[in-house]
């Protein structure tokens, strides 16, 4: 047996063995390297000249068709604005298309002096020689179809485009595409040459890393042993590092159970330096997980090596509960746990969840869709609505699947783009109800975007709006009521207004009459009679009797007072009758303007602003006249307008009406109602009316207008 001292001297000796064995191949490894190093740098050189040439090739080619598309789409413009100069017969038109055809063609040839200055083949250099021969032709002909066009000759511009234009374009168009022809066939001679050149050096290649291998191989054969150990030294201190930089906590155990690792990420997440951790026992060092299933995993590993793995381990850390995803695997000589921190994936999940059950409670339809306008989720709202209740069909259907034919038209032409480009959009659509019928809703699409601006999915929420619209056909339809019965009512008012002022002439009437009869009743023609009868009674004796009798003698006086009483009595009469002929005809002008605008409603008439006005007012003259109303007159010169008479006669009965009713409550004289014709300066006639009555209080200003407000005791409210 050997000596306890020995053991390190023989350690020693092989120490020194390693490089005194490995110094017999320094030359061999150095001429190994130098061989590959100089067959490397031919390779790299190689390798390098055909990634260049790749690389150039590459470049050329795509701005090559690059070029060749834009001079395709100029030649196009510069044809297409031609044609459209030989569609129109506007000359100005004709000379900005012009203008945007040789717009066109400086561009053509900006682009062609670029493609030239970046060929380099005979064959691409003939064709864009070929080009620009024929495009000048093309040019030459285009010329002349201006000129023709500008001096008014379309028919003969097109017979020349029909036949030189088309044909010398069409050679145009010819060109590019073989120009197009020779830049592939260019690219791909390139990259033939790149591949040969590639071969070529893979090849070299192969044969410096066969040379190499062999010579490591040999020198790996030689220094196998003090290489072995220096790579186990090396792997551990990798294994080492790597355990000490992974972001899952690590613990690793020795057989005997106590802490052999513990790894940064550990002493972070539990704020204790290993050196407090080493050696101790887990539960001593890590006390925490004593309440998880992690101490009873260990054990089984490490006496049955079963690995094992535990998802929502809760464990309270120095920051507060902390959930974990625990995984235990036994190897020679111990076990590990690694810990990965799962809080916020659980905090996710909790908050996906809480999302969830509310687009779950939500009565609005909730749908997300991938790009493709696949359906992706529905809310049960959604699902109830559409009647889709297998969340499994849903995932098959596409966005037209749920709606009708017109409101797809308008998501797929309108809601669907405009969300894509400017991030939402929002409009009336329809869904196909669970029975059948057409469900109405209030639709908002959002468009989700990465990074780069493309669209990820789409979202969209939908309330039900059917019960609204129902509702807003029946509003529609008793406003519709509403105003006929307003209409109804002013002409009632109207007519009010007639009866009332008729009424009052009949009673002028009236007075007449009776002041006829009475004057009648008390008349003295009766005594004319008598007086007849008398001086027949005296037949013969006529002359003796107005001579002689003392009653005769009084005759000729009588006849001459009743005379004079007769005349009295008839100029009293005729007065009478003179006026009460008056008022009736004011009866018949009051009824014949009620009659003429009842028969106008509705239609639209040029009339003078000033006799509307002055109509309305004969319509309350007797009313405006007994409460003593003072009426002022302000008329500009205003020319006749179109207008509705009726309408226009119904807001002023009831403004002069309510302007009667202001005065009256003011309770003394001095009752004074001005009405103004004049223009507004914006081109319209204004009517305005005020008087100095109490005038409207100050809250109730915003309220006049209002459908059935009315302040009088028996008003409506339909006035105004």
């Amino acid at each position: 047996m050997n000596a306890p001292g020995d053991q390190p001297t023989r350690t020693s000796n092989r120490a020194t063995a390693v490089p005194r064995q490995g110094s017999r191949f320094i030359a061999l490894i150095t001429g190994a390297v130098l061989l590959a190093a100089g067959v490397g740098g031919v390779v790299v050189y190689d390798l390098h000249n055909s990634q260049q040439i790749a690389r150039r090739s590459y470049t050329d080619s795509v701005r090559g068709l690059e070029l060749i598309g834009e001079l395709q789409y100029e030649a196009q413009e510069a044809r297409r604005t031609l044609l459209y100069a030989l569609a129109t017969t506007d000359s100005n038109r004709q000379v900005e298309y012009a203008d945007q055809s040789r717009a066109a063609e400086a561009q053509f040839v900006r682009l062609k002096v670029e493609y030239q200055e970046l060929a380099d083949s005979t064959s691409e250099l003939e064709a864009v020689g070929k080009l620009s021969s024929d495009w000048q032709a093309y040019l030459k002909i285009r010329d002349e179809l201006i000129a023709s066009m500008l001096e008014g000759n379309p028919k003969q511009a097109v017979e020349l485009d029909l036949s030189e234009g088309v044909p010398a374009f069409n050679r145009v168009r010819d060109d590019l595409l073989r120009i197009q022809q020779l830049c592939k066939a260019e690219a791909e001679r390139l990259l033939e040459y790149a591949n040969v050149t590639f071969q070529k050096s893979l090849l070299r290649l192969s044969v410096t890393v066969g040379l190499s291998l062999l010579l490591a191989l040999i020198a790996a054969v030689m220094i196998h042993k003090s290489a072995r150990l220096r790579a186990v030294q090396a792997s551990e201190a990798r294994l080492r590092q790597d355990l000490e930089s992974i972001n899952e906590e690590l613990v690793m155990l020795d057989p005997g159970g106590r802490v052999a690792l513990w790894n940064q990420a550990a002493e972070l997440a539990w704020q204790r330096p290993r050196t407090e951790i080493l050696g101790r026992t887990l539960l001593e060092a890590f006390p925490e997980i004593a309440a998880t299933p992690l101490p009873a995993a260990i054990s089984a590993a490490l006496q049955d090596g079963n690995a094992s793995l535990h998802s929502d381990l809760r464990m309270e850390s120095p920051t507060g509960e902390r959930f974990y995803e625990g995984r235990v695997f036994a190897f020679q000589g111990g076990a590990s746990i690694f810990l990965r921190d799962i809080s916020a994936r659980k905090q996710a999940e909790a908050t996906q969840a809480r999302l969830t059950a509310i687009l779950e409670a939500t009565p609005d339809f909730v749908g997300i869709a991938d790009a493709q306008g696949r359906a992706v989720y529905v809310n049960r709202a959604g699902r109830r609505m559409t009647g889709h209740t297998d969340t499994e069909i849903i995932t098959r259907l596409k966005i037209p699947d749920f709606s009708p034919e017109w409101a797809n038209k308008i998501i797929l032409g309108q809601g669907l783009p405009t969300a894509a480009r400017d991030g939402s959009w929002s409009g009336e659509t329809a869904f196909k109800g669970a029975d059948g019928n057409e469900v109405r809703v209030s639709q908002l699409i959002l468009a989700h975007h990465d990074a780069d601006g493309k669209v990820q999915y789409f979202s969209t929420v939908a309330r039900d709006i059917t019960a609204q619209k129902r509702a807003q056909v029946e509003l529609e339809a008793l406003n519709k009521r509403l105003i006929e019965t307003s209409r109804m009512a002013g002409m009632a008012e109207v007519a009010t207004g007639v009866l009332h002022n008729v009424g009052n002439v009949l009673n002028s009437v009236n007075v007449s009459a009776t002041l006829v009869a009475d004057k009648l009743r008390a008349s003295k023609a009766a005594n004319v009679g008598k007086l007849a009868t008398l001086l027949r009674e005296q037949n013969g004796s006529l002359a003796n009797y107005l001579t002689t009798d003392p009653k005769g003698r009084q005759v000729p006086g009588y006849l001459s007072s009743l005379a004079d009483h007769l005349l009295v009595e008839q100029s009293t009469a005729l007065s009478e009758m003179e006026l009460l002929r008056k008022n009736i005809d004011h009866i018949k002008d009051i009824v014949a303007m009620q009659q003429s605008y009842a028969k106008v409603s509705g239609v639209i008439e040029t009339l003078s602003p000033r006799t509307l006005v002055d109509d309305a007012l004969s319509m309350n003259e007797v009313a405006l006249n007994r409460h003593e109303v003072e009426v002022v007159r302000e008329y500009c010169d205003v020319s006749p307008i179109p207008t509705d008479k009726h309408k226009v006669l119904q807001i002023l009965v009831n403004l002069i009406r309510n302007a009667k009713y202001a005065l009256d409550a003011r309770g003394h004289g001095d009752k004074r109602l001005t009405i103004r014709v004049g223009l507004n300066g914006n081109n319209h006639v204004k009517i305005s009316i005020s008087d100095n009555g109490v005038g409207i209080p100050a809250e109730n200003l915003t309220r006049i207008f209002g459908h059935g407000f009315t302040t009088k005791k028996d008003g409506h409210g339909f006035g105004l």
